[in-house]
């Protein structure tokens, strides 16, 4: 699994891209309050940049965030990373439908999309059973 999403993307794979692209991503960053989410954006934003525009697809869609959603999860990506990205293309739709450039049934639909599972995750100290019947014993 890659530590970083935009290190899955080769240095040659980073297409050339117009203004137009720019300008969207510039009113997504500029519409987050917090700086951490404007730089997670960026990053997310620039990673689908290069997985789209990499190879020939479909115009942006539904199926074409599923198939990216599908591309991330087959790297290994945790669901709380992929959930990352998909809030990026998300705000990304709304944002270009906002501005005239994307259909809104397009974007509408993208945005209900959803986020992978996340299962459980264990957070703090855990005891193992002879551990728990240590202590319970200990206790008496």
């Amino acid at each position: 699994m890659k530590s970083d999403l935009s290190s899955s993307l080769s240095a040659e794979a980073v297409p050339i891209v117009d203004a137009n692209w720019y300008k969207l991503k510039a009113l997504v960053i500029d519409s987050l309050p917090a700086r951490n989410s404007k730089r997670l954006y960026a990053i997310a934003l620039e990673a689908f940049c290069g997985w789209y525009f990499g190879e020939p697809r479909l115009p942006f869609s539904k199926a074409v965030v599923q198939e990216y959603r599908t591309f991330l999860e087959r790297l290994g990506y945790a669901p709380s990373t992929i959930a990352l990205n998909l809030c990026a293309l998300q705000k990304l739709a709304t944002e270009a439908a906002d501005n005239g450039l994307l259909e809104p049934q397009i974007a509408a639909a993208v945005c209900r999309i959803r986020s992978p599972r996340r299962l459980g995750r264990r957070v703090g100290y855990w005891l193992s059973a002879s551990q728990a019947a240590a202590l319970i014993c200990e206790r008496r």
